[in-house]
């Protein structure tokens, strides 16, 4: 856990993903281990599957959206594959994440009527019980529009599982290092990011999620210095869905706030032994345990929508150029239209002037 946090922009699990130009050096130094380590290490993941895939993704608003998160439970002790592939179908999720029996489907908002038709779907799925309705994600507005390069080099990123710099930088004919820089820029204006497609099942160790309730009143700080201390492995998650929503409803207003964790463990039967210690921290009611197996995105969903607000783009009017002033009107020099300034500068050398320049100066 403790490479994927460096790895974490903000250092929380989150829908604002990973910095993807992070050298192994820099990864290295954050987490206090050497370079030969930190690479075979993420070499580990890809090979066990546990890495998946890097996914690029532009801001939600650029695409004239939002995103929405809604809760969904599945009945226990069966598998879910059915059930999953049925909601997929129904909700045509941008983002999936499971955690056991849960699932968490990451919606691109539609018009009402067709949200309705799709909450009515839903209902009819065997097996599928809905928590909550679709609830706004707060999202960084983007700071920058994308031009057409701009969205060419996000296509181009979409076009492999890894981001391919060099195969991108061709695409969009410009060099390596401008198209980092460029996506730098990007990303530091929100309009970029990338997402990794993780699978808990093949981790090299075990994995749990802990979502920690709070009493009424408690600071959510002070427990999460508490078990940092404890566990400083653990990776926290953005709370970005309150966890509330898995109470009955009768105890939900005597619980306070939480937060979710991602936390590696010594073996599955420890969890519940987890569960105890950190329920044991004071101001914490109660802490549900469970294994997270995968998050996915469905590639589909995103093409249509960044291919559709590409093309709204480009058939959008530029500003026209304002007008150049006419020459009467315009004063080329900064030396004044008396004569050319030969006073030397500041390195004892005369400013350099055109023969043209010379030939307008002379001629008014």
């Amino acid at each position: 856990m403790r490479l994927l946090r460096a790895m974490s922009r903000g250092g929380l699990y989150s829908l604002r993903g990973i910095d993807p130009q992070l050298t192994v050096q820099e990864l290295a130094r954050r987490t206090g281990v050497s370079r030969i380590t930190a690479r075979r290490r993420m070499g580990l993941w890809r090979e066990s599957g546990f890495w998946r895939g890097l996914v690029a993704y532009p801001n939600p608003a650029l695409l004239g959206a939002s995103l929405q998160m809604q809760g969904i439970v599945f009945d226990p002790g069966r598998d879910h594959s059915k059930q999953e592939k049925a909601v997929g179908r129904v909700l045509e999720p941008a983002f999936m994440y499971h955690v056991q029996d849960f699932c968490s489907p990451v919606l691109l908002s539609e018009t009402p009527a067709k949200a309705a038709r799709r909450q009515r779907a839903l209902e009819r799925c065997r097996g599928a019980h809905v928590l909550c309705p679709p609830m706004e994600v707060e999202f960084a507005p983007s700071q920058v529009r994308l031009n057409p390069r701009d969205w060419g080099i996000l296509r181009a990123l979409r076009r492999s599982g890894a981001p391919d710099w060099v195969s991108a930088a061709k695409d969009v004919n410009v060099t390596v290092r401008g198209l980092e820089r460029r996506i730098r820029r990007l990303m530091d204006s929100n309009a970029l990011f990338f997402l990794p497609e993780l699978d808990f099942r093949r981790s090299p160790g075990t994995v749990v999620w802990v979502g920690v309730l709070l009493r009424a009143g408690t600071t959510a700080q002070r427990v999460k210095s508490e078990l940092v201390k404890r566990h400083p492995d653990l990776l926290f998650v953005e709370n970005i869905f309150p966890i509330t929503v898995f109470l009955p409803p009768e105890i939900r207003t005597q619980v306070g706030e939480g937060f979710p964790l991602l936390l590696p463990i010594e073996s599955a039967s420890k969890a519940d032994q987890l569960r105890r210690e950190i329920a044991a921290i004071p101001g914490v009611v109660d802490a549900l345990v469970g294994f997270p197996t995968q998050n996915s995105s469905r590639a589909r969903v995103w093409d249509s929508r960044i291919e559709a607000a590409a093309r709204r783009d480009s058939e959008r009017p530029r500003p026209a150029l304002p007008a150049r002033s006419s020459r009467a009107n315009h004063r080329p020099f900064p030396w004044g239209p008396e004569g050319i300034d030969r006073t030397p500068g500041p390195r004892g050398r005369t400013p350099a002037v055109s023969r043209r320049a010379a030939h307008d100066v002379r001629n008014g």
